[in-house]
């Protein structure tokens, strides 16, 4: 029982009690009055009959409006509450509004999401993943050292260099944006340049070298989409960035997220968190997961709390799909 209803009882006791009281008191003195005025002869027996028969009616008005307060007190609390309902209800309806129009312009941002030769919005994500895992197992397989600490590079450290290359792109002999960034600063220069050499090496094959590459390790996780580029000619254009497919992405994302725990005392952000992830694929969710791990992730705060603290329960169901976890290159 809340505050305002245990409130309400209490009032409602004491006025019971009070009106008892009153009543037993005015029979008290009736009883006492009438005695004495008998014992001396000033009551006659007519007379008492009338003074009994105004008191009932007394005590009856009395009553009547006690009881009259009450239920229109009760009545007042019912519509009160019943009010109070009615704009919570609103409210969450509101919020529910609001929140299924973001999702409906998050299924718009992604079905924008456009790649030459590969398709559109969950195909792309299919693509961007293995593109990016495919970066994170050759940069992992090289045993780089960290020439800060003179150890062999972190998984984590891996993850962050992989998907430097992969959000910004090798579209020239160099990119300076790659070159400058700061975990590019964890590997001697001839180590960024042989991870350079490698993606030309795929980007400039000519149908003939892809076959080649395809039974080796250097076109390992992207094997599906090199074979597919040379069945039908396709020129896909490897490793050429993505800042213009997912910063959009990215920021909306946490937009949403921000609104639904923003608005989590009208609704259960887990349940529509969790409507909101159960539409996305697990590329998607390794994406996203490489994303927050970067040094790009600058604007997914409220995305960077849901996959940390794990608010939906994800996690474990996508793990794989997770950089930082040891069976993503299984």
């Amino acid at each position: 029982m809340n505050k305002w209803g245990t409130l309400t009882a209490l009032g409602i006791i004491f006025l019971f009690a009070l009106l008892g009281v009153g009543v037993y008191i005015h029979f008290e003195l009736h009883d006492m009055l009438v005695s004495i005025a008998e014992e001396q002869g000033v009551v006659s027996a007519h007379e008492k009959i009338s003074i009994d028969s105004q008191i009932k009616s007394s005590i009856f008005l009395i009553t009547t409006g006690f009881l009259t307060a009450v239920l229109t007190f009760l009545a007042f609390r019912v519509q009160s509450t019943a009010n109070k309902k009615a704009r919570e209800d609103i409210a969450v309806e509101r919020v529910e509004n609001r929140y299924f129009e973001l999702v409906g312009i998050y299924k718009e941002i992604m079905s924008e999401i456009t790649l030459d030769h590969v398709g559109t919005g969950k195909q792309v994500f299919h693509f961007m993943f293995f593109e990016y895992k495919h970066l994170f197992y050759f940069i992992s397989a090289q045993k780089f050292k960290n020439v800060i600490s003179g150890d062999t590079l972190s998984v984590e450290e891996c993850a962050k260099i992989a998907f430097c290359f992969f959000y910004n792109g090798i579209t020239g002999p160099v990119n300076t944006t790659v070159e400058n960034s700061e975990c590019m600063q964890l590997i001697a220069k001839n180590d960024y340049l042989s991870i350079v050499a490698h993606i030309h090496l795929i980007q400039q094959a000519d149908t003939e070298k892809l076959k080649e590459l395809l039974n080796t390790d250097p076109v390992k996780y992207i094997n599906d989409y090199v074979d597919r580029s040379i069945k039908t000619g396709e020129g896909l254009m490897w490793f050429d960035g993505h800042r213009l497919r997912l910063p959009a992405y990215m920021k909306y994302l946490d937009l949403i997220s921000e609104y639904v725990l923003v608005k989590s005392k009208k609704i259960n952000a887990k349940e529509y968190l969790k409507y909101l992830t159960f539409r996305m694929t697990e590329h998607e969710f390794g994406v996203i997961y490489a994303y927050v791990n970067s040094e790009m992730n600058t604007y997914t705060e409220r995305v960077d709390k849901i996959i940390k603290d794990d608010i939906v329960d994800i996690r474990s169901l996508f793990y794989k799909y997770n950089t930082l976890h040891e069976d993503f290159l299984a």
